[in-house]
């Protein structure tokens, strides 16, 4: 029997950080859930401390355990946290196609993605999922704007959530959480305010690998970082699209330790990297994994643009960040789902004159950014 492959989108684009309509921010700011960060850079040897500390071990977040949706939506809980921060959360040990799914996004806005079951017993207002196609959806979304004005004690809507969240269903998850206050001396607030709930601290792994006697991929600014429009032939554009990716799968391979050497005895992997290639004696390749917020992934791109300064041997970087698989959304609130694997991701291509390639990859269900 034959199955379809299982569709995916590689959008890649190019631009200058001092381009005014450069979406660089945007991009990084959207994607509030993110799981691993990976960095490559060669003709390095050693990572500063400005970069490493703007995701480092001690970057906390947390793990709540059992927490009624019901506390989420509290008056109480929007003040002391959307108003005073920035708050994210996501549902823990969840599975986005068969589990009902809960996040929290640092704009205050509540996601779930639940069964029909649950959403007809909740009797909450939502849609169906933008990707069950059948006659009678299996699967429902539901948005809840936290800090919308009619979201207020007293009113309307917020009685009704809250009566929906209490009475009728109380649904319970247990959270991946982190919490980035406007107040530094307001740090411990999320520990005191769960109090009464099991809470775990932990800290994003960080981990560094030298490569030696690498090759690696010589990228030429002039032609990688021309825009695909405006390439003078079809053919051109053509190029300009298989170079680029390329250097994507590449990237990749790199980061997933495969040997890419093509040699022609070797039976597990013929695969050689692109050329013209370089030879480096050194390479830093950097992983960081746990739950890490938006706003230490730029603070990490701005500490790389400054490599550049310090070591002038560096001829590019790349950074790529991973969204979680079981997210409900993947940037901004635009839906997200598994299907076969549940990508989505960015890569950040830097170079010294502060232009940069960025890949942007999405699975069959997931809406492009």
């Amino acid at each position: 029997m034959n199955f379809p492959v299982p569709s995916n989108k590689l959008i890649i684009e190019s631009s200058s950080f001092r381009d005014e309509k450069s979406r660089h921010e945007q991009i990084i700011s959207d994607h509030y859930f993110n799981y691993s960060v990976d960095l490559l850079v060669p003709n390095c040897s050693k990572i500063p401390e400005s970069v490493i500390s703007s995701v480092s071990d001690s970057h906390q977040y947390f793990v709540v355990h059992d927490v009624p949706i019901s506390e989420l939506v509290k008056a109480l809980f929007v003040d002391t946290f959307h108003r005073k921060g920035y708050f994210s959360a996501l549902s823990y040990n969840t599975k986005i196609d068969t589990d009902n799914v809960a996040a929290v996004l640092p704009t205050g806005k509540l996601v779930l993605s639940v069964s029909k079951d649950i959403y007809e017993e909740l009797g909450i207002v939502g849609r169906s999922s933008v990707f069950d196609e059948r006659r009678k959806p299996t699967r429902f979304i539901i948005e809840i704007d936290l800090l919308n004005p009619s979201f207020q004690e007293g009113k309307k809507n917020y009685e009704h959530v809250q009566w929906c969240f209490k009475d009728r269903l109380d649904l319970v998850f247990t959270f991946m959480v982190t919490w980035q206050p406007k107040d530094f001396n307001q740090t411990d607030l999320l520990e005191k305010y769960f109090k009464d709930y099991t809470v775990q601290s932990l800290s994003v792994q960080h981990e560094t690998t030298s490569l030696k006697n690498l090759q690696v991929p010589v990228i030429s600014t002039d032609s990688l970082c021309m825009h695909p429009l405006h390439a003078a032939t079809a053919t051109d554009k053509d190029t300009w699209i298989h170079n680029a990716a390329e250097i994507h799968e590449w990237i990749g391979a790199i980061a997933c330790k495969c040997q890419c050497s093509g040699e022609a005895d070797s039976f597990l992997n013929t695969y050689h990297h692109p050329e013209p290639s370089r030879h480096v004696s050194s390479t830093i390749c950097a992983c960081w994994k746990g739950f890490i917020a938006s706003k230490s992934v730029s603070t990490m791109l701005k500490s790389l643009r400054s490599l550049f300064v310090t070591n002038t041997d560096i001829p590019w970087i790349a950074m790529s960040v991973h969204g979680f698989m079981d997210s409900p959304v993947s940037w901004k609130t635009r839906e997200h789902g598994f299907h076969k694997f549940g990508d989505n991701l960015y890569t950040y291509v830097v170079f010294p004159d502060d232009q940069y390639i960025l890949y942007t990859a999405i699975g069959t269900n997931d809406v492009c950014p």
